[in-house]
């Protein structure tokens, strides 16, 4: 049963150049000799060389068996281990101890975690949303225009109606004007100049400045007025109105001479207005002059509320006009308000004629 030299020669060169290529891969078997013993080889389990003599090994070990019955099963053991060293087989026990552990049973691999499949669909639907944000956020500002307009025509309708819509609305319009104009003459004939001014805010109570100095010794100021002043108990919206003019304006020889006045707002986001219309005097009091000074007057008025060319006008409305695009056709006949004097209390009421249907 002994291998012939020349195949020995072939099995370990082989064996020797499979052992170089695949160094962590060897499994060993032993080689019997001429002289009858045997020489330890490691080899390739997959090269065909090793899977050759397996072969050979389990044919001879199926004559032995059939041949050589054994007596007991500890010498069957014995017989098989010493038939796989004799026809060139080595157990596990044999080999070296690195090599050893590679026959062990080793612990498969766990399963890698599945893969998130979602990062195409986050892709996508992030691009969706962006796609879709501007035609959303149009359709949100659409829906917020109308629902202010129909606020709007709901007001307006109201305020056709209704006294303190009327104010309340002409109030708003007023603080949100971005141009008012004062327009004065076109009495019997006259022409009518027309100029932009800056004014106060429509004031609802009388204010009284203090004649003498707050604190002796020290002149009154903005300050002082602003702490000392009092304000009248009777309140009304649209009391009066307070702005500043050129002595060498066209508009002061209009004032002086006692003829009525308008104060045309307009507020530009809306395309409302409101005309107050009444009369205005010349305010010369060094105090006052001082209190309602505003400093958007400075370009126009040089030198500040001590400049002899600064003239304050207090400008007492009549009557107010509104004007609302909301109402559509009713547009035309703007709402329309009067001062009422009476020995028991002033109060602004809504003209007869001035409410027309909202359209």
């Amino acid at each position: 049963m002994g291998m012939p030299t020349p195949a020995r020669a072939v099995a370990s060169s082989q064996c020797m150049r499979t052992s170089r290529a695949h160094a962590g891969f060897l499994q060993p078997f032993a080689l019997p000799t001429a002289a009858g013993g045997s020489e330890r080889l490691f080899c390739n389990p997959r090269g065909p060389l090793l899977q050759h003599l397996h072969a050979g090994n389990m044919r001879a070990r199926q004559l032995h068996h059939q041949s050589v019955a054994p007596s007991s099963p500890a010498a069957a053991a014995g017989d098989e281990h010493s038939q796989s060293t004799e026809f060139g087989l080595l157990s596990t026990s044999e080999a070296p101890l690195p090599l050893r552990a590679a026959f062990a049973a080793q612990p498969s691999p766990s399963e890698p975690p599945p893969k998130r499949r979602w990062g195409p669909w986050l892709k996508v639907s992030l691009f969706g949303i962006i796609s879709v944000s501007p035609f959303v956020g149009a359709a949100f500002l659409f829906k917020s225009l109308m629902q202010q307009r129909q606020e709007e025509q709901a007001t307006a309708m109201l305020a056709a109606a209704d006294t303190e819509t009327a104010l309340r609305t002409a109030q708003q319009l007023v603080s949100r004007a971005t141009t008012c104009v004062c327009i004065a003459g076109g009495a019997k004939g006259g022409r009518i100049i027309s100029t932009a001014v800056e004014p106060h805010l429509p004031e609802t109570r009388v204010l009284r400045l203090p004649t003498k100095d707050v604190i002796e010794g020290i002149p009154n100021n903005a300050l002082t007025y602003l702490l000392a002043g009092e304000r009248g108990s009777f309140s009304l919206p649209f009391n009066f109105v307070h702005f500043g003019i050129s002595a060498s304006s066209a508009l002061l020889s209009k004032v002086t001479a006692g003829e009525s006045l308008a104060l045309l707002y307009v507020d530009s986001t809306s395309g409302g207005s409101v005309l107050l219309t009444g009369v205005a005097a010349v305010l010369d009091l060094p105090a006052y002059k001082a209190h309602y000074w505003r400093n958007c007057w400075e370009p126009t008025l040089p030198g500040g509320s001590s400049s002899p060319d600064y003239k304050l006008i207090k400008f007492v409305p009549s009557s107010i006009a509104i004007d609302l695009p909301s109402r559509g056709k009713a547009k035309w006949k703007p709402i329309k308000l009067s001062r009422i004097i009476t020995e028991e209390s002033i109060y602004w009421a809504l003209d007869d004629g001035g409410a027309g249907p909202a359209c």
